[in-house]
């Protein structure tokens, strides 16, 4: 997980573990948190750590606990038997530049990206007239069909009867269709033609009534483009507000990314000449030193060594005859006493240490008194190999605390020590 510098209402999660095995989580206790900006002096957090299930907790960090390049976390519990949890992080002021501007982003598409599903939520209510379409066009299929109808049960008789007259005529009687060809064929032109009439009077109905479903489509279109115009006229320009926004977007990004490349390149090049000289000159110096070892040891090879060839080896097999003087028994002594040898770590999670009072959270000791009397030797730090001895112990607030002879200056966080 990341942290952004200088920036409020960062959570960070962690989970507490039990300090024997290191693995099975410790639920319903209560972590102190401690910080250290920028390798400084450690400071106990402002808010305070809360536990969301199973071992795992969370804590949100103050502002200023962030306005640091190097974060080192640690989470303890002094009545517990839980293990330590250190974290560390390097906060990166960028993620920060990113998320003002992606919040500058997001606030300037908003508005009209709200619009545009007003907008779009007025086009489906209107687009309700469509219904009304499909209506009329049904309409239209529908007097087609009984135009067609109408057409084939006019004309159908008639011609029908036509073709069976002139077939018997022409087979049976051409005499008697020559004589009465006058009346038959003005018979049956009559009979087409008042079918003819008849389909002409119906398709003209049925013409009108295509022409008015038509104009009523028409109507139709007419009203939903009106009725939605000033709809698709706000969609059109909230949609131009958005690639605007994504425009000047794209180009705070690509600023950014340029400024980073810049000072990148400045860097490198202000380094590039001193760093190369430093070598060159560190390799002058390493080429002379191989020189000068060289003929030095050309110089000792042969007296030197075969001075003390003799002298050497005489050393050697006394050394050999302590050693193999060694019993069993002694090496069993020796390996009790370093068994009885304590090392522990300086804390001040509760409470700094002085030049005479010294607490520890991994010696945790109940009995008082216990390690009066002995010698308290440190490992590390400025107090490096100086030692005093224990006056007092105490176990007091979950850590041990040691009364000391004075040391010539208080020891700090974390220093090792042994007690011998």
């Amino acid at each position: 997980m990341g942290i952004r510098k200088n920036e409020a209402s960062q959570k960070v999660g962690f989970v507490m573990v039990d300090k024997t095995d290191f693995a099975t989580p410790e639920t319903g206790i209560s972590p102190t948190g401690v910080l250290r900006k920028d390798g400084g002096a450690s400071a106990t957090l402002s808010n305070t750590v809360s536990e969301l299930s199973s071992g795992e907790y969370v804590v949100t960090l103050a502002t200023a606990e962030t306005n640091a390049n190097l974060l080192q976390l640690r989470f303890h519990d002094s009545g517990a038997s839980c293990a330590d949890q250190h974290l560390t992080f390097y906060p990166d002021p960028d993620l920060s530049s990113i998320s003002l501007l992606t919040s500058g982003f997001d606030s300037a598409i908003a508005g009209p990206l709200a619009s545009i599903l007003i907008d779009t939520a007025a086009i489906l209510v209107d687009t309700s007239d469509l219904s009304n379409i499909k209506t009329i066009c049904s309409d239209i299929e529908s007097n087609l069909s009984d135009v067609s109808n109408t057409l084939v049960s006019l004309i159908a008789g008639p011609i029908a009867s036509i073709l069976v007259d002139t077939n018997a005529t022409l087979d049976n009687k051409i005499d008697s269709i020559l004589v009465d060809t006058g009346t038959t064929i003005i018979s049956d032109i009559t009979a087409v033609y008042s079918a003819l009439s008849d389909f002409e009077a119906q398709a003209s109905t049925d013409v009108t009534a295509i022409k008015s479903d038509i104009t009523a489509v028409y109507s139709a279109l007419s009203d939903f483009e009106a009725t939605n115009a000033t709809t698709l006229t706000t969609v059109t320009s909230d949609i131009t507000a958005v690639y605007s926004a994504l425009s000047d977007f794209e180009a705070a990004v690509v600023d950014n990314i340029t400024s980073v490349i810049d000072d990148t390149s400045k860097i490198l090049s202000t380094l590039d000449g001193p760093i190369a000289s430093q070598l060159s000159s560190i390799e002058v110096v390493t080429d002379v030193l191989v020189s000068d070892i060289a003929a030095v040891l050309s110089t000792l090879d042969g007296p030197v060594i075969s001075t003390m060839d003799g002298p050497l080896l005489s050393t050697l097999d006394k050394v050999a005859t302590v050693t193999d003087a060694l019993t069993a028994a002694a090496a069993t002594k020796i390996a009790i006493s370093a068994g009885t040898i304590v090392a522990g770590t300086v804390s001040w999670d509760n409470t700094n240490a002085t030049t005479t009072v010294i607490y520890c959270n991994d010696i945790i000791e109940a009995t008082a008194d216990h390690y009066n009397g002995r010698i308290m030797i440190f490992t590390s730090g400025a107090l490096q190999y100086q030692a005093t001895d224990i006056t007092d112990y105490a176990l007091d607030t979950g850590e041990g605390k040691f009364t000391v002879t004075a040391l010539t200056e208080a020891p700090a966080d974390n220093v090792t020590f042994i007690i011998v």
